[in-house]
């Protein structure tokens, strides 16, 4: 039968029509399976799935792009600052006045003006321990995503703990430039809104007020290093120049702990019953605490047959025990040593104040928990002001510091004594 003559088959013929096995195995042999096709397909399913969270996201902020530009007044944000004058502006061809600065911290804001179409906003970080330095603009459930910006927050902690770093003649150094730049933007000091005059006005007014803040905090420090620290137990005294009391003081010996330490007292002891509170001897930040001691941890003490001068300063500083690390106004570390309990409100990266009672003496670190000879060690750790290492020292660093007293003899640390503390 031709071709033209043939005629399609039934469906019931097709049915009756009989399958072979090595038919369908044939079949199956022409199958030719390429490995790129099918990374191919899952890359482009892949590419299909990414370009539809990228359209939610884009739909969830708004897709319409309508910031042109933006810009903060100042990028550095004083957070503990009081005066109100962070400025973010955003250009845009969109009216922008019914929409309002967003954050993931508890922040003040509001729409000042509009300038030629460019918005400005004002902003204040409430939350001071804030941590997340981005901004964007919000209204209704309508984000814009081309609004998020990038803040630096600055806390006073942080800026303290670099200016405390640096010696009073560099300080002055710095608040020398400090007026003369306040000085040259004094017509762009004033508070008001009212007295906005354009963008420039206000980059020059937060200018100032910077330059006004960063003067303030040097000044703070420069007057803190003025005074003399205070006993930091209230009520009793330090050593008196008498024989009684010489192992008391620093650069007295300590044989018993020589082959895991330098064999030297670093500090003062301050003699008084357990659970005695302990207070700051000066404004300060701190910027250590150690309150989980337990004697195992004696266990961690290097005990090589040669020990680094590094070793037996780690050694010394596991014999301190529960402690604190002050960092006061006057560039010293004080480390407070065996203490018992600390102030669960203390926090490292505080600023406190002198006179804060914030811990208690204990006998951490003496096996003998019967002691009744209890104190207070304390000693006061010099800085080196290393221009270099400014607000970049490490621990290793602050426990190979020279102490307070260092190779004086017994009659000039008494003297240090009577001239460094008061009551």
């Amino acid at each position: 039968m031709t071709k033209k003559q043939s005629k399609k088959k039934t469906t019931s013929e097709f049915i009756e029509t009989p399958i072979k096995i090595e038919d369908i195995a044939s079949e199956i042999n022409k199958i030719q399976i390429n490995p790129h096709k099918i990374i191919w397909g899952i890359l482009s399913f892949l590419t299909l799935f990414l370009v539809s969270i990228y359209s939610f996201v884009m739909w969830s902020f708004d897709g319409n792009d309508y910031i042109k530009s933006h810009s903060l007044i100042s990028k550095d944000i004083y957070i503990n600052s009081t005066s109100k004058d962070d400025i973010v502006i955003y250009k845009s061809d969109k009216d922008l006045s019914n929409y309002g600065l967003q954050s993931t911290c508890k922040i003040d804001q509001k729409f000042v003006k509009n300038i030629n179409w460019y918005y400005i906003f004002y902003f204040k970080f409430l939350d001071t321990n804030c941590k997340n330095p981005y901004l964007y603009l919000k209204s209704n459930n309508d984000k814009i995503m081309s609004s998020l910006i990038e803040v630096n927050l600055i806390d006073d902690y942080s800026l303290i703990n670099k200016l405390t770093d640096y010696k009073s003649d560099d300080l002055k150094e710095m608040k020398k430039w400090l007026i003369v730049t306040l000085d040259w933007l004094s017509d762009y000091s004033g508070n008001s809104w009212s007295i906005i005059k354009n963008i420039d006005f206000l980059e020059k007014n937060k200018e100032y007020k910077n330059a006004s803040y960063l003067k303030s905090k040097i000044n703070y420090i420069l007057t803190e290093r003025q005074n003399n620290y205070l006993i930091p137990v209230a009520w009793y005294n330090l050593p008196k120049d008498d024989k009684k009391w010489r192992s008391e003081i620093p650069n007295a010996g300590r044989p018993y702990r020589a082959d895991t330490t330098d064999g030297i007292h670093h500090g003062w002891d301050v003699l008084a019953p357990k659970y005695t509170p302990v207070r700051s001897l000066a404004d300060g930040i701190i910027i250590r605490i150690v309150h989980d001691f337990k004697f195992e941890d004696l266990k961690k003490l290097k005990t090589r047959t040669w020990l680094t001068f590094d070793d037996k300063m780690v050694n010394l500083d596991i014999f301190r025990g529960n402690q604190i690390w002050l960092k006061t106004m006057n560039w010293d570390v004080v480390f407070y040593a065996h203490l018992d309990s600390i102030n669960p409100e203390i926090k490292e990266w505080m600023l406190v104040k002198a006179d804060t009672t914030m811990w208690k003496i204990g006998i951490t670190w003496i096996p003998d928990k019967n002691r009744t000879n209890t104190h207070l060690h304390f000693e006061v750790a010099k800085n080196p002001k290393i221009l270099g290492k400014a607000w970049n020292y490490t621990f290793d660093d602050m426990i190979n510091w020279d102490y307070l007293g260092k190779w004086m003899n017994i009659a000039d640390v008494f003297k240090l004594q009577e001239k460094t503390f008061r009551k």
